[in-house]
């Protein structure tokens, strides 16, 4: 993963390592979004998305079409129904290889856990407040309500 010099630094220091994907006998996390885009789709909405931002650099008033454009036209599109939201799941499973594995991702913003499929997303921490805790095989779900206050959202527990 490129990160810049001086988080790359930074991390280093604090003997972190930040990688797209990583796994083991008990689990499988990856970064997400994986299931949404694939590499043509990717690349064309990033180039895009760069030829309007560097458009809307010349021309100011630009960008409130092309902020909009993107947003409606380019932009990940999250899933809503329960149909959707399970359909992204499957496709994420079996993308990753999940096999009898926990897969944990992120970044789609929906903290979840859905046991019969053996997934978590971890949420984030802007919108949700949520992260998760590994305890052996045991995955617990936290969200931050105020400042110093934490519940336990769920508690999964990997046979």
């Amino acid at each position: 993963m490129n990160l810049p010099p001086k988080i790359q630094k930074y991390l280093k220091e604090r003997n972190w390592n930040i990688c797209e994907k990583t796994e083991n006998d008990l689990l499988i996390a990856v970064h997400g979004h994986q299931g949404q885009y694939n590499r043509f789709t990717w690349i064309g909405s990033i180039f895009l998305l760069r030829f309007l931002h560097t458009i809307a650099l010349l021309i100011p008033n630009l960008f409130r079409f092309s902020e909009a454009f993107y947003q409606k036209h380019l932009n990940r599109q999250d899933p809503n129904t329960p149909e959707e939201i399970l359909g992204y799941y499957k496709r994420l499973s079996k993308i990753t290889h999940q096999g009898n594995r926990v897969l944990i991702s992120g970044h789609t913003h929906d903290f979840l856990c859905v046991p019969h499929l053996k997934i978590i997303n971890t949420g984030d921490w802007v919108k949700s407040n949520s992260f998760v805790i590994q305890d052996g095989s045991r995955f617990i779900g936290a969200k931050m309500n105020k400042r110093g206050e934490f519940s336990k959202e769920f508690v999964y527990k990997h046979k």
